[in-house]
């Protein structure tokens, strides 16, 4: 995938900007081991330094942090948030309870016929980001009653740069 510049312009990308988003799609818990890999995007958190968008591109501890000010038993749905003894007051381990992946709704014509930013990454091998020196494929997430959700998954930048006139970038 290459992000190209048609502009007469020099255009700049800033880490934290979305490149795409994945659709429309549905959330499955894996209950009936019916995951694609290639398809299906895990919904995981490993650490509380895990970058989640809410609002804005910021480490997971950092939004519990702001929202357990006002609600002191924050939970993250599908996992479990445990105090650790760290120098980071925020800093917690985060353990994954249940499996629950997003499968984006990309079979249909309709869907085919409307790849734009905010389906595109849909299109895209799931695996496709872990290698990318540019870009990470985090969670879109928000606060709901069973704790701190996914809405879905985004493509983030994590460089910034500047693409001259008539030229690409990489991104894998």
């Amino acid at each position: 995938m290459y992000v190209v510049d048609q502009s007469e312009k020099l255009p700049k990308i800033n880490a934290g900007d979305v490149l795409c988003g994945f659709g429309r799609g549905k959330f499955d818990r894996n209950d009936n081991k019916k995951v694609n890999a290639e398809k299906h995007h895990k919904f995981h958190c490993n650490t509380c330094d895990g970058l989640i968008s809410h609002e804005k591109l910021q480490a997971l501890s950092e939004v519990v942090a702001e929202h357990i000010q006002n609600d002191p038993l924050a939970k993250m749905a599908y996992h479990s948030m445990r105090d650790i003894a760290c120098t980071n007051p925020n800093a917690f381990s985060v353990a994954r309870r249940h499996e629950s992946y997003f499968a984006p709704h990309i079979d249909s014509p309709v869907a085919r016929q409307t790849i734009n930013q905010p389906s595109m990454g849909a299109f895209v091998l799931a695996h496709s980001y872990d290698g990318s020196h540019c870009l990470v494929n985090n969670w879109s997430v928000k606060w709901l009653a069973q704790g701190l959700g996914p809405m879905g998954p985004r493509a983030h930048f994590t460089l910034s740069a500047k693409i001259p006139p008539g030229q690409a970038m990489s991104l894998f």
